[in-house]
C-alpha cells in the first residue's frame, strides 16, 4: 500500500475515514491524498446541508474546499507531510470514477458509510458509497 485516496464531505463519517487513513499512514509510511469533490449540482445531488464544525458548510468556491480540506489534514497531526489536498470539480459519483480513472497510482480507497445528503432519499435511490463500491476496481474500506 502506497497511495490512499479519501474523498471527504465535511461529514462524521468522512472525518472516521480520515481517521482511518492516518492509521494507515502510521503503521505502513504510505501517503494519502483527501479529494474534495465540488459538487456541480448541490441542491439536486442533496449534498452538502451540514457539517461537523457547524454553519454553513457548502464549499461553493475552490477556496472553500481547500479550507475545508485543510481541517481534515489536520487531523493528520505528525503525518500531514503525507497528505496532498485537491479538490475537483464534479458529482460525487462521477467526479471520483473519473478521478480514480485518470489517476492509477491510487491502491486503496478509504470513504465513510454515508455523506451529509438527506437520508430518505440515499435510502430511496442508493448511496453514493454503494454507487461508487460497484465502480471502483481498488480495495475499498468504507467506514461509519
Amino acid at each position: 500500500m502506497k497511495n490512499i485516496l479519501i474523498p471527504v464531505d465535511g461529514s462524521q463519517t468522512s472525518l472516521n475515514a480520515a481517521k482511518e487513513g492516518l492509521k494507515l499512514v502510521e503503521a505502513f509510511g504510505c501517503e494519502a491524498t483527501l479529494l474534495y469533490i465540488l459538487s456541480q449540482k448541490v441542491e439536486d445531488e442533496g449534498v452538502h446541508r451540514g457539517n461537523i464544525w457547524g454553519g454553513n458548510p457548502v464549499a461553493t468556491t475552490e477556496a472553500d474546499g481547500y479550507a475545508m480540506l485543510e481541517k481534515f489534514k489536520d487531523t493528520f497531526g505528525d503525518f500531514k507531510d503525507k497528505v496532498k489536498t485537491e479538490v475537483i470539480l464534479g458529482t460525487p459519483t462521477i467526479g471520483l470514477e473519473e478521478y480514480l480513472k485518470q489517476n492509477e497510482q491510487y491502491d486503496f480507497l478509504i470513504m465513510g458509510s454515508h455523506g451529509l445528503g438527506d437520508a430518505l432519499k440515499r435510502f430511496l435511490i442508493g448511496s453514493t458509497t454503494q454507487k461508487i463500491l460497484s465502480k471502483v476496481h481498488i480495495p475499498t474500506l468504507v467506514v461509519r
